[in-house]
């Protein structure tokens, strides 16, 4: 595992537009070849930037992960000029399933553009396996605790992306994320 996430830039010449790619893994691994390296890639084909996270795991547990992606949302619009990309053209791409010391970058607005959402990790209640692997155990062995953490990080109750343009992809045969919540998310989109 890694102490510190790591942000890695794929540039696309005269990109106005930046995608940051966030593999999957159930919390536990990244795919970071065919689910960051390879789309950062067919991004930078389409002359779109890219930026593939490699965000905290195990032993890091929630809300570390969440906190790595918001933290390179703001990374990249706080250096957009730097990277010659629109400030307002910054989208998120990620797979299944992101502290830090405060400075000026987490001053900078972590809300995106567009986001695309691949076989989504959208609520834990059809996931309980994954609250081992994001939460201490003890936590979880505990009934009031686990029924607290089910309903924080649920995005289907806890929704407010609903102004964000979204595109959200899923597939009945996935064993580890059940399709219902993609389901029951466009739906509390719509």
């Amino acid at each position: 595992y890694e102490d510190v996430p790591t942000l890695t830039y794929y540039p696309a010449p005269g990109a106005e537009q930046a995608v940051i790619v966030v593999p999957g893994g159930a919390y536990a691994y990244q795919c970071v070849e065919m689910e960051g390296t390879n789309v950062a890639n067919a991004l930078n084909k389409q002359g779109i930037a890219a930026f593939v996270l490699d965000y905290r795991l195990n032993p890091y547990r929630m809300p570390i992960p969440l906190l790595d992606m918001q933290r390179a949302v703001r990374y990249v619009r706080a250096h957009s000029e730097e990277f010659g990309i629109d400030e307002n053209k910054i989208s998120l791409l990620g797979f299944s399933a992101g502290g830090y010391e405060m400075d000026e970058i987490d001053k900078a607005d972590d809300s995106v553009d567009t986001a695309g959402l691949l076989y989504p990790c959208l609520t834990l209640k059809y996931n309980l396996p994954i609250l081992y692997i994001l939460f201490p155990e003890k936590a979880v062995q505990n009934e009031e605790t686990k029924n607290r953490l089910l309903k924080e990080y649920d995005c289907i109750e806890n929704m407010n992306s609903a102004g964000t343009r979204q595109f959200v992809c899923y597939g009945k045969k996935d064993h580890v994320v059940n399709y219902e919540q993609s389901r029951m998310y466009v739906e509390t989109l719509r």
